[in-house]
């Protein structure tokens, strides 16, 4: 008997409703947390990171950018899991492309929540938000 087993290295992403978007964002209202699971399956032995990729600053609908210092992201990961990142803590959003969790160096499958937060501040424009947020799995 012969038995093969295909190899698997897959990312879901689940993000709420309408992705990582903000309703009447007003100054000074209490923040908004909008929570992304991040699930990534994998049996080839080998680490990776789970990339994350914002590609422009976060606009209203009218094109106003919204102060990124007001815009953070903490990455929550389970208890007894393996893996690590780097944002503990909540950490304002920057544009590009940076790893937000890596593997242990089996390169076990892994869940975990990236939390953002937008808080409203004096002096900006008002309005909805939405972050361009995409994720990639990268073999280390």
């Amino acid at each position: 008997m012969q038995c093969e087993i295909s190899p698997i290295f897959t990312i879901n992403v689940t993000t709420p409703p309408g992705g990582v978007s903000y309703s009447r964002v007003i100054p000074n209202n209490p923040p908004q947390d909008k929570e992304v699971t991040v699930t990534v399956l994998s049996n080839l032995h080998k680490p990776y990171q789970v990339v994350q990729d914002v590609q422009s600053n976060m606009t209203n609908t009218q094109g106003k950018e919204f102060n990124s210092k007001y815009f953070t992201m903490h990455v929550e990961i389970p208890t007894g899991q393996t893996g690590q990142t780097n944002f503990t803590d909540f950490n304002s959003v920057q544009t590009g492309e940076y790893p937000v969790f890596s593997s242990n160096a089996g390169g076990s499958g892994a869940t975990f929540t990236v939390i953002y937060r937008l808080q409203g501040y004096s002096q900006m424009e008002p309005g909805d938000f939405l972050a361009p947020i995409r994720y990639s799995l990268n073999q280390k």
